[in-house]
């Protein structure tokens, strides 16, 4: 299904399926769940850019494969031994119909109050899912599209984005109700494409490259979805 960039977002929530993550956990007590999936979001913006009357310039996305690594929660306390983190890599090829798809299950063995998440976009090194996507051999991001909505204009923009990014919850998120959560990653995808003005970045061009990565750093964002 083709998807206009300017009418999407991402978003990873936190729920499971994928298989089980290794924590970095030293506490102990009764385990608290927390999922971890994603969902693309559709709005009703518009990445087309009007630079005269007859001619207009878009992107458009088709699919887009990420890899997100070491996702992790920081306690509030500041506390090591109180946060939490998957080392095994993600790889999102992305469903841009709006589904959501379920990556994993995290039980977390310690309550108690969340501020954080880091994570980190990085080149795939994980040798059976290299296997699966041989085109991310030493790359982070693959995004497929074409350009000016003509299918015979078409691009691909592979990155070896190598990223560690925190954000911050506000309010924080608290675990000590033993209850289940969904902690949320969103990713503008709308964004990745437009330069300070509005303007678009074609991603054919090798010039708008440290821009256009610069944009997908800058697209997360967290919260907890209650």
């Amino acid at each position: 299904m083709k998807k206009s960039l300017g009418v999407a977002a991402l978003v990873l929530i936190v729920a499971g399926s994928c298989g089980r993550s290794d924590l970095s956990v030293t506490e102990t007590g009764n385990p608290v769940k927390v999922s971890l999936s994603y969902k693309t979001i559709t709005s009703t913006n518009s990445l087309f850019k009007v630079s005269h009357k007859n001619d207009t310039q878009s992107v458009i996305v088709t699919r887009v494969v990420l890899v997100i690594d070491a996702v992790s929660l920081e306690s509030s306390t500041g506390v090591d031994s109180l946060s939490f983190e998957s080392e095994i890599p993600y790889l999102l090829d992305l469903d841009l119909s709006g589904s959501t798809v379920l990556l994993d299950s995290l039980m977390v063995t310690r309550g108690g109050l969340y501020d954080e998440i880091e994570f980190k976009i990085e080149p795939l090194e994980d040798s059976i899912l290299l296997t699966r996507h041989p085109c991310l051999a030493d790359k982070s991001i693959r995004i497929e599209g074409y350009c000016n909505g003509d299918s015979m204009q078409p691009f691909v923009f592979e990155s070896d984005l190598d990223a560690e990014l925190s954000r911050s919850f506000d309010p924080p998120v608290d675990l000590s109700d033993r209850s289940s959560h969904n902690v949320v990653l969103r990713i503008d995808v709308s964004s990745w494409f437009l330069d300070s003005e509005g303007g678009i970045l074609d991603p054919r061009l090798e010039v708008n490259r440290d821009e256009i990565e610069d944009n997908i750093e800058e697209s997360f964002d967290a919260f907890e979805e209650g």
